[in-house]
């Protein structure tokens, strides 16, 4: 890199440099900031005639409203209004769009389970909006909460894959009976894949269903600026997803809407899409003319937040009578609550990873979504690698204990070898390289894999239990492997020679706001303290990845070293002009770009400064 001496110099040698500059980048740009409490987060932010608003939630899983009581509430000193789903249909709020067209399995497209922003006539989870009570003080919003009286009619709920499999089960949606809420398959396998093996191991199991708990639970702000737009601060892990996602909801033109998420702490794809409150404090400030704030209580992040997981599974793995896998069968069906969006298919994104890294020839699998009267599943820590992981390295284990096999060498046997890259898996996934031999076998060395038996041994001898386990894991960096997301970053050079990076990658708590400004440093050849990081606001850049898909590096981070190959070309222009040179005999290093040979050069600030004329 630019940043790195290529020759030796009286410094030392080029190795000594490099550890030198290393050095320089210790530590994270942003711990001393948020260790200190001068984050930004959403519960931060002080603006003028801030309100406050609390959330009143449904405390049925299944139910008919029939009156919802607010004139109490509206009678509390500070309450400034209590919106309910009748004020939204007044000004034309619309649900949440569907997003999922796949079919039934009658062939039928998808019931278009909309989610509302407050529920209307039913309540089909535990933890539903019902009404938006916004106060002059969090006190008079909470005290009002508790006065809103929601008048309901209790209905049959299914809460499980099985209770909403069972017969004669309650339906979640009148209009789907059999609560199957979609069919998604994919294969080449023919019928008798399986049945042609000399052995079959089967496996059924279940992914239980996980709620995130990030340390900020989520939060949001809304706000008109000064030309009218539309303002939300929020605890999300993609501005610019959300921003559009508003949009097309509220029915604005994108850039009427500014979406601005500061420090945000933790997310794990819990908070990679719009939420009713990030609608409603947006539909109050518009109302009452004033910003408008709502944050999660812990215990209400429970019931809130999308669910992730609740998956089960029926797997087949045929093998010959050498270990060879032959076919692979998986069955999932998944619980995808009481609503639908293009969250909901999240296991897609990464169900190829059911291949593991083997070659098996013939692979088919299938996904049923199920209703079920709980908060809507959504993405959540992979996204469905972990899932299709474990379907695979668990019925490689439980095939060579069948087998009498040692499962590190039947995993050996049957690894795509690098000789057959890029590799077709024959479902979904194709992997351009892969050296999947040298990980198991480098993992195994540092495990200290052959000295297993002794230490076993000597547990053994202390009445305690020593186990070996070992994995495979294979996941799209940068996905979904269908339609990969891109990233923009924008880099400016200001006149005193300091740099600011516009990045569309964010940190969510990762260190990205490191992890980026050393890259830039390094690329610069400039020091940290040149550097300002700026990311998580719609209006810095036209469109931007968040974070999310690991990749904030893999396409994050090259789309910083493509903007500075631009200033880069672009500032060889400008030096040329400056020291009446050609472009092509100009060089760059350090943060100056010299001209060749000669001692002659101009440094980053110097060029911008030309350039500002």
């Amino acid at each position: 890199m630019a940043a790195l001496a290529t020759e030796p110099d009286a410094a030392g040698s080029e190795k000594e440099r490099e550890l030198k500059q290393w050095g320089e980048f210790q530590g994270r740009i942003e711990d001393d900031r948020l260790l200190a409490g001068r984050g930004l987060y959403v519960a931060d932010i002080a603006v003028a005639g801030l309100t406050h608003a609390v959330v009143v939630r449904a405390q049925v899983a299944s139910a008919s409203v029939t009156a919802i009581e607010i004139e109490r509430a509206l009678a509390v000193s500070g309450v400034l209004a209590v919106y309910t789903a009748k004020d939204l249909a007044a000004d034309g709020l619309p649900d949440f769009p569907c997003g999922v067209n796949l079919p039934r399995a009658d062939g039928a497209k998808a019931h278009q389970a909309q989610r509302p922003i407050l529920a209307r006539d039913r309540i089909r989870a535990v933890g539903e909006p019902v009404a938006f009570v916004v106060a002059e003080t969090l006190e008079a919003a909470t005290a009002a909460a508790e006065l809103v009286v929601v008048e309901t009619e209790d209905r049959r709920a299914v809460a499980s894959l099985a209770d909403a499999r069972a017969a004669a089960a309650a339906a979640v949606w009148d209009e789907v009976p059999d609560n199957i809420a979609f069919v998604w398959q994919r294969g080449n396998a023919p019928a008798d894949a399986i049945g042609q093996a000399s052995h079959v191991t089967r496996l059924s199991s279940h992914v239980s269903r996980v709620a995130a708990l990030s340390l900020e639970p989520r939060g949001a702000l809304g706000r008109l600026d000064g030309a009218g737009r539309l303002v939300l601060y929020a605890s999300t892990q993609s501005p610019h997803i959300l921003r559009h996602a508003l949009a097309t909801l509220l029915k604005l033109p994108a850039d009427r809407i500014r979406v601005i998420a500061k420090d945000v702490g933790g997310s794990f794809g819990m908070k990679s899409g719009a939420y009713p409150e990030d609608v409603l404090v947006l539909y109050a400030a518009r109302k009452l003319g004033r910003p408008v704030r709502w944050i999660s209580e812990r215990r209400e992040s429970f019931l809130a937040d999308d669910h992730g997981r609740d998956i089960s599974f029926d797997a087949e793995l045929g093998l010959d009578r050498d270990g060879r896998f032959l076919a692979l069968k998986v069955d999932f069906t998944v619980n995808v609550g009481c609503y639908l969006s293009g969250r909901s298919l999240f296991l897609l994104n990464n169900i190829g990873g059911i291949a593991g890294v083997y070659r098996i020839a013939n692979i088919e699998a299938s996904i049923t979504g199920m209703f079920t009267n709980t908060m809507t599943n959504a993405p959540y820590r992979g996204a469905g690698r972990p899932e299709a992981t474990y379907v695979i390295e668990r019925l490689i284990d439980i095939a060579a204990r069948d087998l009498g096999l040692d499962p590190f060498e039947l995993r050996l046997r049957n690894l795509v070898p690098p000789s057959a890259m890029p590799y077709d898996t024959g479902f979904l996934f194709k992997y351009d390289c892969g050296e999947f031999e040298g990980n198991m076998t480098g993992a195994a060395k540092l495990a200290d894999r052959a000295g297993f038996a002794g230490r076993r041994e000597q547990s053994a001898s202390r009445g305690l239990l020593r186990g070996l386990g070992m994995a495979n894991p294979i996941e799209v960096a940068a996905g979904p492997f269908s339609r990969p997301r891109k990233d923009l970053a924008k880099l400016t050079i200001a006149a005193d020679g300091t740099a600011s990076l516009y990045a569309g990658s964010m940190s969510t708590g990762q260190g990205i706001e490191t992890t980026l400004t050393d890259l830039l440093a390094r690329e610069l050849g400039l020091p940290r303290a040149a550097i300002r990081y700026l990311a998580g606001d719609t209006d810095d850049l036209p469109d931007g990845r968040g974070n999310g898909g690991s990749g904030a590096i893999a396409v994050g981070g090259s789309a910083v070293k493509g903007v500075v190959a631009k200033v880069i070309e672009t500032g060889r222009a400008l030096a040329a002009e400056l020291l009446q040179a050609k472009p092509d005999d100009i060089g760059f290093a350090d943060g100056r770009f010299p001209l060749r040979g000669s001692n002659r050069s101009v440094g980053l600030g110097e060029v911008a400064r030309h350039a500002q004329g």
